[in-house]
């Protein structure tokens, strides 16, 4: 009697192991891939090559794996080979909480093995997607001012000071004395198609405001100021969406506009380079 009361335990609990085993299976270990940065390759006709990728969203066979601030470190679950696409992500309007996918950009693929807990070393590369596949406004101030003033103290100028020029000979100058203030316009005018973004660089010693002008129903002149910045010693890039103001005021000509107001009791300037207006056709 007694061994057949131990056979009984030794069943019970070599169903209860079993049992745990099934509810709680082995955790799956994953294979890390360590993304640093991206390499950026120049397009032609596309201007400037200057950057600041600062996120990078993944994909892996197919599904969406989540977004990531580079340099990052992106776990994969996964038993076999299979293909991890990355695409660059930006910083919108300057704040840093707000990533986007910057589809002005191209993604990059690699393929990777399964090696759990193992880390796999990637840099991809990206670019301009072609020229033929974006609209695009660019100036670059090298043939000239595109910017009037329609209002306040003083324009924008062109400046071959290198210590205002970021890249190329010259590069625009917003100069203002103390409580001074200035609109600029960039007297080109656009059009734009899906996920318009204006890019520049800057570096300032007084803040600035980027804005886009045009027309509601009625034919009246709307503007509205997107993102402002405020001063850099350094030469910075920065991506301001018009997304939202153009899906309020659909198909229309738009114009940047570009304020400043000097609030300090020194003078002080914004300087401007590479100002490229995207979107994908």
């Amino acid at each position: 009697m007694k061994l057949i009361r131990l056979l009984i335990l030794f069943l019970i609990g070599t169903y209860a192991f079993q049992s745990c085993n099934i509810v709680n299976p082995a955790e799956p270990i994953a294979t890390y891939v360590h993304i640093d940065s991206f390499s950026f390759q120049q397009t032609p006709n596309i201007g400037t090559s200057s950057h600041k990728i600062t996120s990078v969203w993944v994909y892996y066979e197919g599904k969406t794996i989540g977004a990531f601030p580079l340099p990052c470190n992106v776990p994969i679950i996964t038993s076999k080979s299979g293909l991890l696409m990355v695409r660059p992500g930006i910083t919108v309007d300057g704040v840093a909480d707000i990533q986007s996918p910057y589809f002005q950009y191209n993604n990059d693929t690699i393929t990777i093995p399964a090696k759990p807990s193992e880390t796999i070393n990637f840099q991809p590369k990206t670019s301009y997607i072609a020229d033929t596949l974006l609209n695009i406004v660019n100036q670059d101030f090298e043939s000239g001012n595109p910017f009037q003033k329609v209002d306040g103290d003083t324009g924008i100028l062109v400046t071959s000071q290198s210590n205002y020029v970021y890249e190329g000979n010259y590069s625009g100058l917003l100069t203002l004395d103390s409580q001074q203030f200035a609109v600029n316009l960039l007297q080109t005018g656009f059009t734009t198609k899906f996920n318009p973004f204006v890019e520049i660089n800057y570096k300032n010693t007084i803040p600035f405001v980027v804005g886009l002008q045009t027309t509601n129903a009625q034919g009246q002149i709307v503007l509205q100021y997107l993102a402002g910045f405020n001063p850099k010693s350094e030469w910075n890039k920065v991506y301001v969406s018009l997304v939202d103001f153009v899906n309020q005021y659909p198909n229309k000509q738009y114009f940047l506009v570009i304020r400043a107001y000097n609030s300090s009791n020194t003078q002080g300037y914004v300087a401007l380079d590479n100002v490229k207006i995207l979107s994908v056709k």
